[in-house]
Parts: structure tokens; sequence; C-alpha cells
């Protein structure tokens, strides 16, 4: 590999994140050191406090934690591979998939201190730190609670005897502290998922970082709305901030809709001429597409099985942590899904035909006349339908890859009935 000193392009690029990292931590140690400053004698006093300490102490830890669970990456590396060499001896070597094993344990790039990684793990500590140290400390912290806050009030409602601006303001907080704790423990699980499947990069550092901010955004936002959904039990508005750190989106989703429906914007008019509407084509349709994985392929963009339907399995194996034949397996569920629907794809099943290929194959053989049948065609259909899969660039081009990744001794399958690619 050609090191930044023989490439001036990846010396530039080093010497960049250097600057930019020094100008960074110069602003943050300057804006830290003034504040402190300003505020000497009131930190003093809060210093000498029983509780600073001990939350002081918990929060640096808390902050921490994350990278320290990102530092593990490092030593997974090393023993995957030396894994790998322990079993070089054993003829086993040279096939595919101890080959694409070995490619792929050496591409691991490890979540540690360096130029791509640092900002990143840097950014995720100092939000992390500053916001466990407000969350343990500013419950009863004066200043914040009793003088109104355009966050933790919202808009201010007329003064009566049931309204206390302090109380009003201390129950925001818990909500958006509950918020914050939620998003706090979804991060320690995809992080320690992300390393334990060797899928972290660095802008899903950045990525949890922006996301505690939304999640207690968003919990601020629904403290104040909350009459408009019908509930204001402290327990329940409690449990709803947690819940938005843990799934902020559907939260964000849920009050769309609130407002939407409350302005009476529905969207297009419906034709009342028109008695078809098109199906959502979902993603749980697919064998094996769990919600977690539905969620890694959200931050793809991939949202329905149509959209999957026509995605480059590279592109989807070089970015999320699951097997090359894993996703081109969805890919084909999702073509014979995109095809036949939700009924016949559930009959079809029954007949062992679980992606597209299983169907060429069928429509192909003798029996393809109750195959046709099952989705609602005439044995008459078959040639034309397979003339339908020959102009459709996805299958075509899904189909090239299944036949290169077959081993050499299994090549000459490409010529039968059910994988010739000449004629389907």
């Amino acid at each position: 590999m050609v090191g930044p000193i023989n490439n001036p392009q990846a010396y530039t690029r080093t010497t960049s994140g250097i600057i930019v990292t020094v100008i960074i931590g110069s602003v943050l140690i300057s804006v830290v050191a003034a504040y402190g400053y300003d505020q000497r004698t009131g930190l003093l006093l809060w210093i000498h406090q029983p509780l600073s300490w001990p939350s002081l102490i918990a929060s640096v830890l808390l902050a921490m934690l994350p990278a320290a669970i990102c530092s593990s990456q490092t030593v997974t590396k090393k023993r995957l591979i030396s894994k790998l060499v322990s079993v070089d001896q054993l003829g086993i070597s040279k096939t595919a998939y101890f080959i694409a094993a070995q490619k792929t344990f050496e591409s691991i790039a490890p979540a540690e201190i360096s130029k791509d990684y640092f900002i990143p793990l840097l950014m995720n500590i100092l939000i992390t730190f500053w916001l466990f140290l407000l969350l343990l400390n500013g419950f009863n912290f004066q200043p914040l609670i009793t003088n109104s806050n355009m966050l933790l009030v919202g808009i201010a409602p007329k003064p009566t005897a049931d309204f206390v601006l302090p109380t009003y303001q201390q129950g925001t907080f818990s909500v958006m502290a509950a918020a914050f704790l939620g998003n706090y423990v979804y991060t320690l699980a995809q992080l320690l998922n992300r390393v334990n499947n060797n899928d972290l990069f660095p802008i899903s550092l950045h990525f949890y970082s922006a996301r505690s901010i939304i999640a207690m955004t968003t919990a601020c936002i629904f403290r104040h709305t909350i009459d408009a959904f019908g509930a204001n039990s402290s327990d329940i508005i409690l449990l709803v901030g947690f819940v938005a750190g843990l799934a902020p989106d559907l939260l964000i989703v849920a009050m769309a809709r609130r407002a939407f429906q409350y302005l009476k914007i529905w969207g297009s008019r419906d034709d009342a001429a028109s008695t078809f509407r098109p199906t959502s084509l979902a993603l749980l349709e697919i064998d094996d597409l769990t919600r977690d994985k539905i969620d890694r392929l959200s931050e793809l963009g991939i949202d329905s099985a149509h959209a999957l339907s026509r995605q480059n399995p590279f592109v989807i194996w070089a970015k999320l942590p699951y097997d090359l034949g894993l996703v081109i397996d969805w890919i084909a569920q999702a073509q014979l899904y995109v095809v036949v629907r939700e009924e016949p794809l559930a009959e079809l099943r029954k007949s062992l035909i679980t992606d597209i290929f299983d169907f060429i194959c069928r429509i192909q053989s003798s029996s393809s006349a109750v195959v046709l049948q099952a989705v609602g065609l005439e044995a008459g259909d078959a040639t034309a339908l397979l003339q339908q899969f020959e102009s459709d660039e996805a299958y075509k081009r899904l189909l090239e890859v299944r036949l290169a990744l077959l081993p050499e001794n299994y090549l000459l399958a490409s010529n039968t009935t059910c994988n010739k690619d000449d004629s389907h």
C-alpha cells in the first residue's frame, strides 16, 4: 500500500485532517476555558457540592464506554485472521468461501484513534459527556429550572394556579433525560452489534451523536404537545420519552400525522372512478428480513421490496455486514414478490419456490401449468413470461452475478435448464 510520503494526495489529506483536528480542539479548549473563567465562582461552588464529583466521574466513564467498545474491533480483526490461518493447511484455502472470507477480514478498518475515526470519536465522547453531566446535575439547577426556557416551557401558558413554571420545566427536563438514556442504550447495543460484525464506520459515530440530539428534541416537542395525543400522565410521558430515544423516527412520524390531520392535509385527492390501489411492497414479506435488518437496509434508502429488487448486490454487501449470497437471495425473493404479490407468493412457497430463479426453473419444467395457475396465469403464458424476464435488466444482471459465484466444478450447471443464461 502506498504510504502518505510516496502519495502526495494522501499526504495532503493527512495533513489537512491534522490541521482540522488541531483547529477544532483549540476552539473547544478556548470555549471551555473562557466559560470556566467567566463562571469560576459558580464552578468552584459546584465542585464542592457532595454530588458533583461522583456525577463528573460517572459522566466521564459513561462517555468513554462507546469509545472502549469501538477499540475492541482491532482485537477482533486479529483473532478472525488468526483463526483462518489456523486451518490454512487443511486443503480448504483454495475454496471460494475461504478466499472471500480472507479478503473480507483483511479489508476491515478497525475503529481506532486514527485520522479517520479521531474526530467522530472525539465528538461522540464530548457530546455524551456534556449531556450526561447536564442530566445528572440539571434537574435541581435553579437558574435552569426557575427561569423561563424556550425548550423547557415551549409556548408558556397563561399564569394559573395549576401551572407552576419550575415544576413544568422539571417535567420537560425529565422527558428529555429519558430520551437521552433511551438513545444511549440504543447506541451501546448498536455499537456492540456493529463491532461484533465488523460493520462500524466513522459516519456511524456521527450518526449516534446526532441521534441523541434528535431524540431529545423530539421528546421535548412531544412533551409540549402531549394533550394533542389525549394523554398527560407523567408515567406515560416518561415512557414515550424513553421510547423516543430508542426509535425517534417512529415518534416523529406519529407527530407529523397528527399535525397533518389537524391541518387537514391529506395529500392528493382520491379518484372516485379508480378501484385499483397499488399495494405497499413491505420488506417483511421477504424471508429472514427481520426488523433489525430492515432498519439497516433503510439506512441505504431501501424501504420497500420493489426498491430492493432493483439493487446492486455488491453495493449492499460492501455497506452491510451480510454475506453476498444472502443479499443475492433477498434480491431474488424481492424480484419474485414484485411480480406475483402477496397471496400467489404464499402459494408458490408451498411448492418450494422461494425466489425468481426457482420460479423460472419451474415454468420451464413439465409442471409449469401448475405453477402458472398458482399466480393466475394460463399455461400458454409461459413463453411470454419468460420473454418478460429476458428483457428485465435487473434480473439479467442478478443472474450474471449468481452464475459467476458458482464454484468451478458447478459452472457446467449454467448450461442446464434451470440456469440457462442464454435463453432465460
